[in-house]
């Protein structure tokens, strides 16, 4: 009896409650408006990346296994949004559907993803690691739109 009482006082000693605040904005991948992008697209999020962490996009032709990585530009701290503006896929892939996830990654590998993403290019066949992620959402791109990004 001494023995499980004892057991038992360590988790009663780290149990805490934790209140909602602002901090944690799940992440989120927002549909676009009209349904699909064109080839230059800017796609929208919420979301807040902890102290030393940072939440950054990957996107990929549904069924390909190679994922396109870019950091996000936060628009507003206290909601939690964020937008990245560039170019989905290539001038050939309208009528791709596209699968976009944000995720949260340390620091130190977003500051080396940004080193060898110079060419805008920065492409893998895995999600690097990251501490949390968005539910994928899948987005079409539409057949008319192919001006490429500036």
């Amino acid at each position: 009896m001494l023995a499980a009482v004892l057991a038992l006082i360590p988790a009663y000693t780290n149990f805490r409650i934790e209140w909602p605040s602002s901090e944690n904005i799940p992440l989120t991948v927002s549909p676009p408006e009209g349904g699909t992008v064109g080839l230059c697209a800017t796609i929208h999020g919420t979301g807040k990346a902890p102290k030393g962490k940072q939440i950054w996009l990957a996107q990929h032709v549904k069924g390909s296994e190679y994922y396109f990585l870019r950091p996000v530009k936060i628009d507003d701290e206290e909601s939690g949004k964020w937008s990245m503006h560039g170019q989905i896929g290539d001038n050939k892939g309208g009528g791709l559907e596209y699968v976009f996830q944000a995720i949260v990654i340390d620091k130190s590998w977003a500051d080396w993803m940004t080193k060898i993403n110079l060419s805008d290019t920065l492409s893998a066949t895995a999600l690097p690691p990251h501490s949390a992620a968005s539910k994928p959402r899948t987005i079409s791109r539409n057949l008319t739109d192919n001006e490429p990004c500036p």
